[in-house]
């Protein structure tokens, strides 16, 4: 009990004190008419009395346990708010994320034959694998706007570290976007030719890596402009889905700009930043 339930309990007991006084006095003196004479005893007095100060008791004793109750359910309100923050940030490093090593490009090469597979498919990419006896590597065919013959070939290779704690079982790309810079271009979406899902299996065990190199295919020479420019550089914007071995999905857009200096920049987003 705090203060103020003592205080009341005291109260309560002066109150019950100082009528039992007074009705000790009306039982001694002589009622002065018939009406006011005492149809009940001392006994039924004092059990009423003993009533009155269960009932004060029992009210005082069901506030504070109120009380109680609301303060321990404010408590245990508090212990499941931090719990689901802690389980969050546990649960971050159960999710498949990928995180870019390092980025390189290659001098542009011309006059070469595109993909049969993706030929006169323009704005659409294909995924393959390449095997090699200590690390494969996934080999991406994009075709930017081919039609037919002859084009350019733009490669840029990324290797991607798994930098979860679970394993990556494997990894879908459903889109591509060619990034515009400034006037000269507007950015170009690229969609996976076998679909939304397709992928390729992967083994990437947490803090181990994977090589990705994007072969570009194309024509239009203002992307030269700019990929060939010491001011511009090669900028693509990619979007995974990956699983890890427990069925966890995860998807997460990279955006990875590199300049003719080698020097290259990556900048991370979540599924809000995927495209519709």
């Amino acid at each position: 009990m705090n203060d103020k339930d003592v205080h009341f309990l005291k109260k309560i007991c002066v109150y019950a004190l100082a009528a039992t006084v007074i009705i000790h006095v009306l039982f001694k003196l002589k009622a002065p008419y018939e009406f006011l004479e005492a149809e009940w005893s001392a006994g039924e007095y004092l059990t009423f009395m003993a009533g009155v100060l269960t009932f004060a008791g029992t009210f005082i004793l069901g506030v504070h346990t109120l009380k109680s109750a609301n303060k321990y359910q404010e408590i245990a309100n508090k212990l499941s708010e931090d719990n689901n923050r802690l389980q969050e940030v546990l649960a971050q490093n159960m999710l498949p994320i990928l995180n870019v090593v390092s980025v390189e490009t290659y001098p542009v090469v011309r006059k070469t034959q595109i993909s049969e597979d993706i030929k006169i498919k323009k704005r659409t990419f294909l995924m393959g694998k390449h095997y090699k006896k200590d690390k494969s590597s996934i080999i991406i065919y994009l075709n930017s706007d081919v039609g037919d013959g002859g084009c350019n070939l733009r490669t840029m290779r990324l290797t991607l570290e798994n930098i979860s704690q679970v394993p990556i079982r494997h990894m879908a790309v459903p889109q591509i976007r060619i990034d515009g810079y400034n006037n000269f271009f507007k950015s170009t979406v690229c969609y996976n030719k076998m679909g939304q899902d397709d992928g390729k299996s992967v083994a990437i065990s947490p803090e181990h890596s994977i090589v990705l190199d994007i072969n570009i295919y194309y024509l239009n020479d203002v992307y030269d402009n700019v990929w060939d420019n010491n001011l511009g550089g090669l900028a693509l914007t990619f979007f995974f889905e990956n699983t890890s071995f427990a069925g966890k999905k995860f998807k997460q857009s990279i955006s990875v700009s590199v300049a003719n200096n080698n020097n290259w920049d990556a900048k991370f987003g979540d599924k809000d930043g995927w495209l519709t």
